[in-house]
């Protein structure tokens, strides 16, 4: 019998193919204009990595970087990471100011995300929530109790 146990994990090409699919899911659902969370990113986030990649960056959208230092760009990604651990338990990790002293090239500031062969659709679901009340609250309450 050379069918897999119930729970066995894929291995191989079965593997690499899931992770493909589960990169091209997250990707097409953060740019998916009619999906309500993704919407929230849309002119906020950028993302900035390959669509075949697993690694997934997103920066400030031009229009949101315009006029931010990359001190404030900074600030704005550790606090979206930080809502999205609190608020979303989903852990995104920003690319502040934090690696400044591992790296020689210091990334812009950035969000960075990767897709895994063990996600299903549903962690995607809850990432992208989780990713767009952040920026919703980060973006659009901070400006609005500035002004």
């Amino acid at each position: 019998d050379s069918e897999p146990a119930a729970g066995s994990e894929l291995a191989g090409p079965a593997l690499l193919d899931r992770l493909r699919e589960n990169i091209s899911h997250l990707y097409s659902t953060l740019t998916n204009s009619s999906h309500p969370y993704a919407l929230k990113l849309r002119n906020r986030l950028s993302i900035t990595s390959d669509p075949l990649s697993p690694l997934l960056y997103l920066r400030l959208a031009d229009q949101e970087a315009t006029g931010r230092t990359r001190s404030e760009q900074t600030l704005i990604m550790d606090q979206i990471a930080h809502h999205c651990l609190v608020n979303g338990t989903v852990a995104v990790v920003s690319t502040g100011g934090h690696v400044k002293k591992y790296l020689q090239l210091v990334p812009e500031p950035s969000l960075r995300l990767v897709a895994s062969a063990s996600h299903d659709k549903e962690d995607v679901e809850v990432l992208v929530k989780a990713l767009g009340e952040a920026v919703e609250s980060v973006l659009v309450h901070n400006a609005s109790q500035m002004e």
